[in-house]
């Protein structure tokens, strides 16, 4: 089995799933007492807002390249950024042993056969280019996002109360209301393109995309390629 390497804590509460999903997708496909070998580094995420505040992509991408280096260095063969949002930084930098969600993202809306999907996400998610750009070359789909209200409305909640563990219903009754308003756009399916907003929404209108699910699932296919099952 490869060892993997999380770059995580943005926020913690996503990257505790990221934890517990690899291990136990290991676990289902080999049996018995198996469990994902995993290094980790956690990030301090008011650091993080604080270069996103700054719009200094270019310094923080040479912070994760330097945490990459320094969890291949101790053995990590792949690396999993355990946010979304941060795969920006993979425009300034090439992150050494990088497993890009947008990869696996795009290769499930391939599967799915769906040719108009909606993204959900933070500001820099839906109003940047690089998910948009990636899902679209991988799938060959038209990606959409929420009007400018809705994605302020969905940051807000992101990082106000998600990322601080609060998972409110009345948040959830209005992401389903704006993925109700993207369906009625045309949207086929709904990326959920920030860790967090799994946790808040589990069924919708629309199939949802589950980034952090379908990002684990890649990277586990990575670490037991050519190994057989054992119990």
């Amino acid at each position: 089995m490869k060892t993997i390497g999380l770059i995580g804590g943005v926020s913690y509460h996503s990257t505790i799933e990221y934890y517990r999903l690899l291990n136990e997708e290991v676990n289902a496909r080999l049996g018995g007492f198996h469990s994902a070998k995993i290094l980790m580094k956690s990030l301090d995420l008011q650091e993080v807002v604080t270069f996103m505040d700054r719009n200094d992509w270019s310094t923080f991408a040479k912070e994760l390249w330097n945490d990459a280096n320094m969890l291949q260095d101790m053995g990590a063969e792949g690396i999993l950024l355990c946010s979304t949002t941060i795969h920006k930084a993979a425009e300034f930098e090439d992150i050494p042993g990088l497993l890009h969600i947008g990869d696996v993202v795009g290769a499930a809306i391939t599967s799915a056969k769906m040719s108009k999907v909606a993204l959900l996400g933070t500001l820099v998610t839906m109003s940047g280019e690089f998910m948009q750009n990636k899902i679209a070359h991988v799938s060959g789909a038209e990606v959409i996002v929420p009007n400018d209200a809705e994605q302020r409305f969905i940051h807000d909640a992101i990082f106000n109360e998600m990322c601080k563990g609060q998972f409110l219903p009345q948040t959830r009754e209005r992401f389903l209301e704006i993925i109700d308003g993207l369906k009625e756009r045309g949207a086929e399916g709904v990326i959920l393109g920030c860790t967090e907003i799994p946790l808040l929404i589990q069924e919708a209108s629309l199939p949802l995309f589950d980034t952090t699910e379908l990002h684990v699932r890649g990277a586990v296919d990575y670490m037991l390629q050519n190994r057989n099952r054992i119990g």
